[in-house]
This record gives C-alpha cells, structure tokens and sequence, in this order.
C-alpha cells in the first residue's frame, strides 16, 4: 500500500471510530495533501482509494460538525514514518517497528507508583503496616474508606513481580488512579491478588475493580477472587479488559469486597485483599492477517506478564 492510499485508509478507520463513540464534532488532520483535498473536494474520486473516500464523505454527514485539514508532515511526525513504511514492504496498520517509537511521545508508564514501591507521605513509623490518612496519602493513588501500606515481611509474603510493597483494602476500602489514553488500543490491566493469610486463600479473598469513562460503553466491573490456585503460591495474578481506547479518560477504581471465614467455632477471621503491581498494556487492535484468517492466531496480543514471575495471568472473560 503506497503512502497516499495509507493515509486515506487511517481516516476512513478514524471515521468509522468516531461514529461508533458517537462523537458528534470531528477534526480529521493528515499529511497529505491529495487525500484532505480529495475528502473536501465536491466530485468523486478516480484514485484507487476512491471508494474509501466516498465512504469518508458517507459517514461525515453524521456528525454535527467534520472538518478535515492539512498539516505538515513537521507536525505529524509518527503519521509520515508510518506511512513512508510501505514504500519499504507490507506491514500492519497498527504494527509499529523499532524506528517509529523515537517519534512517539515518551508515555510508558501509564499508571503512576503502580507497585506502590515510593512509600506514603509522611511516614514516621517503621511498622509492617501504616493506615492511610489524609497527611499521608500513597504518590500516584487517591483513596477512600479504610486503606493501609504493608510491607512483605514473616508475616506477609508478597510475590517477587511486586516489590516489597503493597496495600491492603480495608472496609470499604478503596485506591483509584485516572488513566489517560492515546491512540487507538486496547488497553489491560494486570494485578497481583494476595491472601492475608493462608486462612483467606480460596475464594476467601476478594476485589472489584471498576473503569468508568464520559462514555456509557466505558463502565464495566467485575469481581476477582482467589479461586482455584493453579500454582504453589497462594496469590493470583489477574488481567481486566479496559476497553478499546482512543484519546480518552478512564477512572480505575479498586475497592475491597469483604469475605468472612470460620476459624473454628467462636472465631471468624474477616479476609480484606492485598493488591499490588499494577501494569497497563496497550496492544494493537486485533485484526486478520493476509497469511492467517484467525485474528491473533499466536496469542501474541495479550495481558502483559509481571515482570520477575514465571507465572500466567488468568483472564478476564472479555
């Protein structure tokens, strides 16, 4: 695909993105002058991308207000190296090779401490535990209810993908954090689940965790809880689906689901989770290869794996 055919073929994908979130005022920028210029012009296009400027024009007249406008290629760097990519040979939409990530903007780490490895503010004791107050928040998080900082130690044991650090969700506990999206991707979340104790190992220790967005197809939750083990540790790591994310605001929330077991007859034990090392991954959009006519066929595209584990996550159904 040569670059003019590329560039249209990155708008018409645009539109379509933006008639699925109901966005109703859209600004189509590119590099290339033929194509804004076909997209704006009045008579069909005879280009071998014609048919795909027609639909461009198809699906504008749904939106409010659609404007498209040329700049330079100065101003849209990443757009002119992925589209002098196919002067060199075939290559994914939404693959991008080594030389393109100098022109991204440097934005790795999406979420802020997410192994809460920079302490709370204010620390003045050296206790495996501190309870969070307004003076001594935890950098990076804001948090609601009965939250504390723990520290792996005899009495706590903390999987090694997560540092010594972690928090626990108290009742009605809750730690957020607002994750903001670039490009079109789809995002994961990746977590450790850890037991207080052996007692709460076994569906006895349990977390939400909830996104919600602007949008109404951005709210989704769902409930992890340590179930079948299917190694020798006692914590569990997870992966949530986020969504399929443009240019957009996500608020995360963790909250603690509260779980009671029966020691014995006069004693019952309240399990509230642990949770720690938080890792957001953004993955290109599935889609069928010339060579594969099963999206994914590799497995390639997925949850991203903690970092110093051997361990699997086990996945959200989405």
């Amino acid at each position: 695909m040569d670059p003019t055919s590329a560039e249209a073929k990155a708008a018409v994908l645009a539109v379509h993105l933006a008639r699925e979130r109901n966005w109703t005022k859209v600004i189509i920028e590119g590099v290339s002058s033929v194509v804004i210029s076909a997209i704006k012009g009045t008579s069909d296009s005879r280009a071998g991308y014609g048919n795909i400027i027609m639909d461009i024009k198809r699906i504008s007249e749904d939106f409010e207000e659609f404007r498209v406008q040329h700049i330079l290629r100065e101003g849209n760097r990443v757009a002119h190296e992925v589209a002098s990519l196919s002067k060199q040979g075939d290559y994914h939409l939404f693959d991008l090779p080594p030389l393109i990530h100098s022109a991204l903007p440097q934005n790795s780490q999406i979420l802020q401490n997410p192994d809460f490895e920079i302490p709370p503010y204010n620390i003045t004791t050296n206790s495996s535990t501190t309870h969070l107050t307004k003076e001594n928040p935890i950098p990076g998080w804001s948090f609601k209810g009965t939250v504390s900082y723990v520290t792996s130690g005899a009495n706590l044991s903390f999987p090694g993908s997560g540092g010594a650090h972690a928090v626990q969700l108290g009742e009605n506990g809750t730690i957020s954090q607002t994750i903001r999206a670039r490009g079109l991707m789809e995002y994961v979340l990746s977590f450790n689940l850890i037991p207080q104790s052996e007692d709460c190992a076994n569906n006895r220790t349990a977390v939400n965790v909830s996104v919600h967005g602007k949008y109404d197809y951005s709210h989704r939750s769902k409930v992890f809880s340590l179930g079948r083990n299917l190694s020798m540790n006692l914590w569990g790591s997870y992966a949530f689906f986020l969504g399929r994310l443009a240019a957009e605001s996500l608020n995360l929330h963790i909250t603690s689901v509260s779980t009671t077991k029966a020691k014995d007859a006069n004693n019952n034990v309240t399990c509230w989770p642990i949770v720690d090392a938080f890792t957001v991954r953004k993955n290109r959009l599935p889609m069928w290869e010339y060579e594969n006519r099963l999206a994914n066929g590799d497995f390639e595209i997925g949850p991203a794996f903690l970092k110093n584990s051997s361990d699997g996550i086990l996945l959200d159904e989405e």
